[in-house]
């Protein structure tokens, strides 16, 4: 049963993955404006301390905005490192404003902060 629900996996991630690559430009900032605005007004995100996101590579919904509301109302963004990449261990690294400046491309070609700061569970 596990395998036939890795397999359904796997083929969705392709199907969707081929329908986000379709998407213009312009279709990706407007389906991450949308986003971004229903994500902002959730409650829990309203509440946290720490929210854990991502940095967008290819056509993933680009969260930037949403990185920038978050600082303004004092509410850290966490995103995930590259540790190892052989065995894909990752961890989350605190993501600051003045990262955007000090940037590195991985070998996944995933922009990630220079400066890394683990957040403590």
């Amino acid at each position: 049963m596990d395998i036939l629900r890795e397999e359904r996996k796997k083929l969705l991630r392709k199907e969707f993955l081929a329908k986000r690559k379709e998407l213009t430009p312009k279709q990706v900032q407007e389906y991450s404006q949308k986003i971004v605005n229903f994500l902002q007004k959730r409650t829990e995100i309203q509440n946290a301390q720490i929210v854990m996101s991502y940095l967008s590579y290819g056509n993933e919904v680009n969260l930037q905005r949403l990185h920038e509301i978050l600082w303004q109302k004092g509410i850290q963004v966490a995103v995930p490192i590259v540790q190892d990449e052989k065995q894909g261990k990752m961890f989350a690294s605190i993501f600051l404003p003045e990262d955007l400046e000090k940037m590195e491309t991985s070998n996944f070609g995933i922009k990630e902060p220079c400066i890394q700061r683990p957040v403590k569970p």
